[in-house]
């Protein structure tokens, strides 16, 4: 494998808006630290958290790193830059490894080796190459002939959804779920997982013009009924749920919609919000507290990495990975950005301007996409 003298990356030297403050930069690769591993990504997510993190208002600083970047001007040449790297999530896979890795690491790293970040404040994702330290990587040494692209989601959106149907409530068979945001990463993982442990879905979106054919989409992967979010309240669904023992709600919007949800759970139920899109407080009234006992909590699977050990981890990670191969859980529908055209041995990066375009087109289209690297994996 050839170590390249230059990599490429979305970087941001201040908090803001992403499509307002990320550009794509050519930077130097410098000589790798003896306590360092070089990474080549293949593939990244862009998720929720991602932009929060951008824009300051997410709990998971980054540090700021000088990069020796080519500039962008019209005279060329080279400067300095200090910023941060976006995304915390990607896979990748080791090209060449520190010379004082293997005392220090108690993982056991190969050139070549498939690799998995874990979220710190250096850890680098939105990039075609990166060092990191052993201890920022996990290694994935049974990926079971997937691709990438499949495996990408599993840390963030696929562990959370495995982990809330699992850790929240003790959920028997039979019960139901009503989640928001069905149609996003976790929600579609979360029918999937549902509808193989036995457990029905309540799947809410908002109101739109393909409504049934997301209805239709959402169905196919397993939910039992979908709701517009503006019909919560109307009588038909308030009968169609009333004998229903709807004992967890998932939440990734929080605000009024939320309490929306709450309503139909059973005496005793749970409310997790897991995301906040609509920015809103949640607004608990008494009788739903005293009357109705509810419970409300926040879930971030960063505690649970945090508490669990990468042995832990892998445990999981591979139980989602196994289900993926035998076909019994598909990966999020997501729309390629490619920072490369061509293939194979033809394959090469874009002009970094088509790449910036791409870039900030990602922040404002409404879709889930995954920046792509390169398909030479």
């Amino acid at each position: 494998m050839v170590k390249p003298e230059w990599g490429r990356a979305a970087i941001y030297t201040q908090h803001g808006n992403p499509q307002d403050v990320i550009k794509v930069y050519d930077f130097k690769l410098e000589a790798l630290p003896e306590d360092k591993i070089l990474i080549e990504n293949f593939v990244a997510p862009i998720n929720p958290s991602d932009v929060n993190v951008v824009q300051g208002v997410y709990p998971l600083p980054k540090d700021r790193t000088e990069f020796t970047v080519k500039s962008n001007s019209a005279e060329g040449g080279v400067e300095k830059l200090v910023g941060t790297i976006g995304g915390n999530e990607s896979i990748g896979r080791v090209l060449e490894i520190g010379s004082k890795v293997a005392s220090i690491s108690q993982q056991n790293f190969a050139v070549g080796d498939w690799v998995m970040f874990m979220s710190s404040p250096v850890a680098s994702a939105w990039t075609t190459h990166t060092h990191v330290s052993p201890n920022e990587v996990i290694v994935l040494k049974n990926t079971h002939g997937l691709s990438p692209t499949q495996i990408a989601s599993i840390k963030v959106n696929a562990s959370t959804a495995y982990r809330m149907l699992l850790d929240i409530v003790k959920l028997e068979k039979g019960d139901y779920v009503i989640q928001n945001g069905a149609n996003s990463g976790v929600g579609q993982i979360i029918i999937q997982l549902a509808k193989r442990w036995g457990y029905h879905t309540v799947n809410v979106v908002r109101g739109r013009e393909n409504f049934d054919q997301l209805e239709s989409f959402l169905k196919g992967l397993g939910a039992d009924i979908v709701v517009k979010e503006e019909d919560l309240e109307s009588p038909e669904v308030v009968a169609l749920l009333a004998d229903k023992p709807v004992r967890l709600a998932l939440d990734c919007v929080c605000g009024p919609q939320a309490m929306k949800m709450v309503k139909h759970l059973k005496p005793e139920g749970v409310i997790a919000t897991y995301g906040g899109m609509s920015k809103q407080p949640m607004p608990a009234s008494a009788p739903i507290l005293i009357f109705k006992d509810i419970t409300f909590k926040g879930y971030w699977v960063s505690k649970w990495y945090k508490k669990n050990t990468p042995a832990k981890w892998l445990e999981m990670w591979d139980d989602i990975m196994t289900m993926m191969e035998k076909g019994e859980l598909k990966e999020q529908v997501t729309t390629p950005i490619n920072w490369f055209s061509g293939s194979g041995s033809s394959e090469k990066p874009l002009d970094i301007q088509e790449v910036q375009n791409a870039v900030t087109s990602t922040f404002t289209s409404g879709r889930k996409e995954i920046f792509v690297f390169t398909n030479n994996y």
